[in-house]
């Protein structure tokens, strides 16, 4: 039986991958099996649900969970008849959350009828937190896995990105991916910055691994680090051996020599060698102290940059949340007329009273 593939990658919102969009592709192929790649932070919850609901109501559905997966995208794959993660990927889950803006000037009144609607709200999220809860249950359970809401809840609480391995093992993946390597340098240094500015956890450090053939090519086509084995020549009066020192790469660079005289334990510098020197560390401390400055006026930007491992990380996440900063509308601007989805208009309507709790924040940078 042929298989479709469906990529479901960004924010599942109103801007992002709605149901209306994965009902049309999976009405186009009702009758094939479909495998859905994603690939995506979350987004809204009650978009999520409906679109697990598509998922299942097609019934033939495998999801892959590749890269990096959080939210609301870690249990709208329930839906789906399998789910397999990339060996490589990482999943995200947490409590739910919604944007809460106070700024006023408030009496007795105003504030005890705020702490009312706070409290109202409260309830709410633990209503969502409960239903999220129970769907990581359910499904775990039906996959023999022993669980139950106050571990499910324990796991939102602690906010941490799992390995694969850890989520095939807590029941809520049936296979590992092998070999997917869907994280390249770019999404993982993207993710990085996404992470920030959605308000997630930061990223593990990415370890760096070579396979066999990228050794093999290092060592055939790559630099090879000059000899570390001393070259010996003998004194003029033939009593004293100096030895001329490689293995010192950096400095030799330094001083543009191919090695420095050791004679008995003793390095011999000239004046102008140890000023090159003396100038070099220098100018190594003045880079660092900016570099340390540069940082700590990063790390003020908030808690979640700071966590950030690198300057270059930290940059890219402070890029990735200016880029999300809208841009003023022309006065003069309007939309292209053209034919009502009569359908999405009533999904439209849905949304103006649904909660978007989880990574509602990322709506006010888009």
């Amino acid at each position: 039986m042929e298989t479709v593939i469906i990529d479901l990658n960004g924010m599942i919102d109103s801007w992002g991958y709605q149901l209306s969009n994965i009902k049309y592709l999976l009405s186009k192929h009702h009758d094939k099996a479909v495998t859905v790649r994603v690939n995506s932070f979350g987004g809204d919850v009650n978009q999520a649900m409906m679109i697990s609901q598509a998922l299942s109501d097609h019934g033939n559905v495998t999801v892959h969970l590749l890269g990096f997966n959080a939210s609301a995208a870690t249990w709208l794959v329930f839906g789906a008849k399998r789910v397999e993660i990339a060996d490589d990927g990482l999943w995200f889950c947490h409590r739910s959350t919604m944007t809460v803006d106070i700024w006023k000037d408030m009496n007795v009144n105003d504030l005890e009828a705020t702490i009312k609607e706070l409290e109202s709200q409260k309830k709410s999220q633990e209503a969502i937190d409960l239903m999220i809860a129970q769907k990581y249950v359910n499904f775990a359970q039906t996959r023999g896995k022993k669980m139950d809401i106050e571990s499910a809840i324990a796991l939102m609480n602690e906010e941490r990105w799992l390995a694969a391995s850890e989520v095939l093992d807590k029941g809520f993946a049936d296979a590992l991916i092998k070999g997917a390597k869907s994280v390249t340098k770019d999404a993982y240094d993207f993710a990085v910055s996404n992470c920030a500015s959605l308000h997630l956890p930061a990223v593990p450090a990415r370890e760096e691994k070579k396979t066999v053939v990228q050794k093999m090519k290092d060592f055939l086509f790559g630099e090879k680090p000059e000899s570390e084995d001393p070259i010996e020549k003998p004194s003029i009066n033939n009593k004293t051996t100096i030895i001329m020192k490689k293995n010192y790469v950096s400095v030799n660079a330094l001083l543009k020599v191919e090695g420095i005289e050791v004679a008995e334990n003793k390095a011999t510098l000239d004046e102008q060698q140890l000023q090159t020197i003396e100038d070099a560390l220098a100018e190594a401390a003045k880079l660092k102290n900016d570099v340390a400055a540069a940082l700590a006026e990063l790390d003020k930007v908030s808690d979640k940059v700071k966590a950030i491992d690198g300057l270059k990380n930290k940059v890219l996440a402070l890029i990735s949340i200016v880029d999300r900063v809208p841009m003023a509308v022309p006065a003069d601007a309007g939309k292209t007329p053209g034919p009502k989805d009569d359908e999405q208009t009533k999904l439209d309507e849905l949304e103006k009273h649904a909660v978007d709790p989880i990574n509602a924040e990322a709506k006010n940078l888009l």
